[in-house]
């Protein structure tokens, strides 16, 4: 998905580790409070700042990405053993 990448590595075939990278947070549009030039305010959607208050809106983001993936792959059927005949 452009900047953002979702890992997965087999350790040792026992442990399932999943890994989630975003390279530019701009991509992700959260509803935010935004204050215009003549003062007013009004609430939008708006690219997500790059900044260190921002890293629990990021946190929630990939966190739901990653629930998301491992849901669809538990769907997957287990045919390892079927090849040890």
């Amino acid at each position: 998905m452009g900047d953002v990448s979702v890992k997965i590595y087999d350790k040792f075939s026992h442990v399932l580790r999943m890994e989630s990278t975003c390279n530019d947070i701009g991509t992700f549009r959260v509803k935010r409070k935004v204050e215009h030039r003549d003062g007013s305010s009004t609430e939008q959607k708006v690219p997500l700042k790059k900044s260190i208050y921002s890293l629990y809106q990021l946190f929630t983001i990939m966190r739901a990405a990653n629930y998301r993936y491992l849901e669809f792959i538990s769907t997957f059927d287990d045919h390892s053993n079927e090849l040890k005949t």
